[in-house]
C-alpha cells in the first residue's frame, strides 16, 4: 500500500471517530442552545410588550376559525327571544324613503306593542327633530314671511310629540335604570365609577350606526355618547360599539357610560326589561365582572360575565342569510317592518319577545363584519347578544389569561431549547410539531368550555424558537462535517493526487474484498464480480465460512458513488463481515447487530443496502435477509428463475434498534442463486431505457445448463454490456451466483 492510501486511510478513521466523539458530547451551552434563548427572550418580550388588548391580526384570526369550526347553536328561531323588525327595502317602498317622519315611526312602535312585544328596542340613529313635523315645516314657512300658514301648521301635532307619547305609552324602554353597584365592592379598572343614577324623565337608548368618514380611514364611533336632543321630556342619547381593527365585530361594550353613568348596551337592557328586572346590579368574580339583571339573591335572576373593562365576547351562531347585506332574508329572525304595518299581521311571530327596530339595507350603512366571515347589519351583534345571554352561552377571556399564554410560550420554548439540539433533524421536527399541536388542541378545547386562549401569539413564538433552534443545529452539524472535508481535502493537494489516492483506495477496495471465486467441493460453487462505475465505487460482496459447515455471504449497494461510497463500504463491509464471524448464526442477531454498529458510525447520515444469507453446506438449508435490497433469483436446470420471497427491512445505518426479517428456503442439488444490484437493473442504454428486472430474469432463463457459477456471470455480463453499449456506465454493478453441484462427489 502506498503511503498516500495509508493516509487516506488514517483520514477516514480520524473523520469516523472525530464526528463519533463530537455527536456524544452534549454540552447545554451550545450555540444552538444559546441562540435558541435569544429569540426565545425577544418573542417573550414582545408578546409582554403588546399586552393583552392590543388588537392581533394573528390572535383574532385564530378566534375566527374557532368561531367558523364552533358556531353557537342557535336553536329553533321561532323561540329565539328577540327578532329584528327590519325597515328595510320593501318597507321603504310601501311608504316613504328614510329618515321616516316621526308619526309613522310612532306608528310601528304602537303595532309592535299591540302584537304583544315584550320590549321595543331601537337600533337606529335620529340626529334632529323630525324635518317633516309640522312645526319644522312651519318654522320654515315663518323663515319665508308665510305667517299664516306657519300658525296653521303650529297648530298641528308636532310628529316629535307624537314618538315621544308612543315611547312613553308603549316602550318600556321610558323605566329605564343604571347599573348599581354592590355595597363594599370597589369601582373596577376601565370601567366608570359605577354611581346609581335614576333619571325621572323617560330615557330611550337610540343605537346608532357607525359614521363613516372615510373609507380608508375606517369608522369614526359616537364617543363619548352625544346627546342627540331633548324635547317634551324625552331625551334621546346615542351609544355604540367599536370593531376591531378589520371591522369584525368580536365583542361589544355591555356598559355604556350615559350622563355620566354607566348604562348597559341596548341588547341587555332590553332584556331587563323583558324580563321585569328593576335595576342591574355587578359583582366581581374570578374571571372578571357578573353582570345581574335583577337582584342578585334572586336564584332566577338573569346574568351574564363581562371582563374587567366591561366588554362582552360575542360567541356567533350560525347566520344563514337573514344576517348578510344583499342576500334575503329568512322571516323566521327578520320581520319586515311593511309586514309590522300591514292588516292581518301574525302576532304570534313577535309575542313576547323582544323587537329590535333597525334599519338596514341602506348602502354600507350600519355594515359591521362577524368572525364568520360575511357582512353583517350592526343589529345582529345586540341579537347574538341577547341569545347568548338568555342561553347561558358565554366567551370569557379572564384578566389572568395573557399570563398563562405567556407561561405557555415560555415551557413550550424551554422544552425546544432543551431537546432539538440533541435530536436528529426529523425528531426535533416531531418534538415541535408535538408542542405546537399540543398548545393547538388545548385552545381549541377551551373554546369549546367557553375560553378564549389566545395561542396563536405561543405558536408564532415557538415557530420561530425552534425554526432558530433547528437551523443551528443543522449549521453546527455542518461545520463538524465541514470540518472532516477540510481534513480529507488537505490530502488532496491537486487533481494528481486525489487521482492518486483513488487509485491507491480502489486497490485497497480490491485487496480487502475476497476472493471472486469459491469452492467447496460437492457442496458449494461461488463466483463474484464487481465493476465500480469509477475508479472506486460503493458496491462489495463478501463471503465467509463462519464455522465448518455455514457459509456467509452478502452483496451490497452504498447510497452514494465515488470516493466517499468507497469510505463508507470499507467501514460497512468490515462491521458486518465482522459482526458474522464473531455471531455465527441465527442470521436474525448477525443482521440486528450489524446495523447496529453501522448505524453507531455513520456520522456522514448515509446508507446501505444489502442482501446477506447463511447457507448449510450440509443439507442446503438457506436463510437470507434483506436491508432494502433486491431478493435474489433462485433457478436451476430445467427450473425458470423466480425471485425468493421478499422480506426487505429498512437500509442498514439508519437507525438502529430494529429487526430485519428473515426469509428461508432449501437449495437443491443443481439450483442456483443469483444476488445483484441495483447497477444491474438500472443500466441505461444510451436512450435512458433500463435493463429491468424483467431482461434480469430473461438473460438467467437462457443461461446454458450446466454452466459454473463463474461462467453464469459472464453470460449476464455480456448481457449487459450488450444493452447498453457505448452509454456511459451509471452505477457500480454487482453480481454473486451461488451453485449447489449435481454430483457431490464433484
Amino acid at each position: 500500500m502506498s503511503g498516500k492510501g495509508v493516509r487516506l486511510q488514517a483520514s477516514l478513521i480520524y473523520q469516523f471517530q472525530s464526528e463519533r466523539s463530537n455527536s456524544h458530547s452534549m454540552k447545554w451551552f451550545r450555540p444552538s442552545r444559546i441562540a435558541g434563548a435569544v429569540l426565545l427572550a425577544i418573542v417573550l418580550v414582545m408578546h409582554l410588550a403588546r399586552g393583552s388588548d392590543a388588537d392581533a391580526s394573528w390572535r383574532d384570526g385564530w378566534w375566527d376559525l374557532l368561531h367558523q369550526t364552533f358556531p353557537r347553536d342557535r336553536g329553533d328561531p321561532d323561540k329565539a327571544p328577540a327578532v329584528v323588525i327590519a325597515i328595510d327595502e320593501d318597507t321603504m317602498q310601501e311608504t316613504q324613503r328614510w329618515p321616516w317622519p316621526r308619526d309613522l315611526l310612532a306608528q310601528l312602535i304602537n303595532d309592535l306593542a299591540k302584537h304583544g312585544a315584550s320590549v321595543v328596542a331601537f337600533d337606529i340613529f335620529l340626529d334632529d327633530t323630525d324635518p317633516q313635523s309640522p312645526h319644522a315645516v312651519a318654522q320654515r314657512f315663518r323663515d319665508q314671511g308665510e305667517i299664516g300658514a306657519a300658525e296653521l301648521l303650529e297648530g298641528l301635532d308636532d310628529t316629535d310629540l307624537t314618538l315621544a307619547r308612543s315611547i312613553n305609552n308603549q316602550s318600556r324602554l321610558a323605566n329605564v335604570r343604571t347599573i348599581l353597584p354592590v355595597p363594599g365592592v370597589k369601582s373596577f379598572p376601565g370601567v366608570n365609577p359605577l354611581l346609581e343614577c335614576r333619571f325621572q324623565k323617560p330615557i330611550i337608548l337610540l343605537e346608532p350606526p357607525e359614521i363613516r368618514a372615510n373609507f380608508g380611514e375606517g369608522f369614526v364611533s359616537a364617543d363619548p355618547p352625544l346627546l342627540l336632543y331633548r324635547e317634551a321630556g324625552v331625551e334621546l342619547a346615542a351609544i355604540d360599539f367599536d370593531a376591531g381593527d378589520d371591522f369584525v365585530v368580536r365583542k361589544v361594550n355591555a356598559v355604556q357610560p350615559i350622563c355620566d353613568s354607566p348604562f348597559l348596551l341596548l341588547g341587555p337592557e332590553a332584556l331587563r326589561l323583558a324580563t321585569d328586572g328593576f335595576y342591574a346590579k355587578v359583582q366581581e368574580t374570578w374571571s372578571g365582572l357578573e353582570i345581574f339583571l335583577d337582584d342578585p339573591s334572586n336564584p332566577d335572576a338573569v346574568r351574564f360575565p363581562v371582563e374587567r373593562d366591561g366588554s362582552f365576547w360575542l360567541h356567533y351562531g350560525e347566520l344563514g342569510v337573514e344576517a348578510a347585506h344583499g342576500r334575503g332574508r329568512e322571516l323566521r329572525r327578520y320581520i319586515s317592518a311593511r309586514e309590522v304595518l300591514s292588516p292581518g299581521f301574525d302576532s304570534s311571530r313577535i309575542a313576547g319577545k323582544i323587537a329590535l327596530v333597525a334599519v338596514i339595507d341602506l348602502g354600507r350603512i350600519d355594515e359591521r363584519r362577524a368572525p364568520l366571515g360575511p357582512i353583517i347589519y350592526g343589529v345582529e351583534a345586540h341579537m347574538q347578544m341577547i341569545e347568548q345571554i338568555t342561553t347561558g352561552q358565554f366567551l370569557r377571556r379572564p384578566w389572568f389569561m395573557f399570563w398563562i399564554e405567556a407561561a405557555l410560550l415560555l415551557i413550550g420554548g424551554i422544552l425546544i431549547i432543551a431537546a432539538v439540539p440533541q435530536m436528529r433533524a426529523q425528531r426535533s421536527v416531531l418534538i415541535s410539531t408535538v408542542v405546537i399541536s399540543g398548545l393547538i388542541a388545548a385552545s381549541t378545547a377551551a373554546f369549546l368550555l367557553g375560553l378564549l386562549v389566545d395561542v396563536a401569539s405561543p405558536v408564532l413564538g415557538l415557530l420561530v424558537t425552534s425554526v432558530g433552534v433547528i437551523a443551528a443545529t443543522l449549521i453546527e452539524r455542518d461545520r463538524q462535517r465541514l470540518q472532516t472535508q477540510v481534513a480529507l481535502q488537505s490530502e488532496r493537494a491537486d487533481r494528481a493526487f486525489l487521482q492518486g489516492e483513488l487509485d491507491a483506495a480502489a486497490r485497497i477496495q480490491s485487496a480487502l474484498l475476497p476472493a471472486d471465486r469459491f469452492t467447496v467441493a460437492g457442496r458449494v460453487d461461488l463466483a463474484c464480480h464487481i465493476e465500480p462505475a469509477r475508479t472506486v465505487g460503493g458496491d462489495f460482496y463478501d463471503h465467509v465460512l463462519v464455522d465448518n459447515r455455514h457459509l456467509f455471504f452478502l452483496v451490497a449497494d452504498v447510497s452514494g458513488k465515488g470516493a466517499d461510497a468507497s469510505q463508507f463500504m470499507l467501514l460497512s463491509k468490515t462491521l458486518w463481515k465482522s459482526v458474522a464471524l464473531r455471531n455465527g448464526a441465527p442470521l436474525e442477531r448477525i443482521q440486528i447487530d450489524a446495523n447496529a454498529e453501522i448505524t453507531r458510525e455513520n456520522v456522514a447520515t448515509m446508507f446501505v443496502t444489502g442482501l446477506c444469507g447463511l447457507l448449510d453446506l450440509q443439507t442446503g438449508e438457506l436463510s437470507y435477509s434483506s436491508a432494502g435490497h433486491d431478493a435474489p433469483f433462485l433457478f436451476g436446470d430445467g427450473k425458470p428463475p423466480a425471485q425468493l420471497e421478499s422480506f426487505a427491512g429498512p437500509p442498514a445505518g439508519l437507525m438502529d434498534e430494529i429487526d430485519f426479517p428473515v426469509g428461508r428456503a432449501k437449495l437443491q442439488p443443481g439450483d442456483r442463486l443469483c444476488l445483484f444490484t441495483d447497477g444491474v437493473t438500472e443500466a441505461m442504454d444510451s436512450d435512458g431505457n433500463m435493463f429491468g428486472i424483467d431482461r434480469l430474469e430473461a438473460t438467467l432463463a437462457t443461461a446454458p445448463a450446466g454452466l459454473a457459477s463463474d461462467q453464469i456471470i459472464a453470460h449476464l455480463t455480456a448481457a449487459v454490456a450488450n444493452f447498453t453499449g457505448d452509454a456511459e456506465q451509471s452505477d457500480d454493478v454487482t453480481m454473486m451466483v451461488i451453485t449447489i453441484p449435481n454430483d457431490p462427489s464433484a
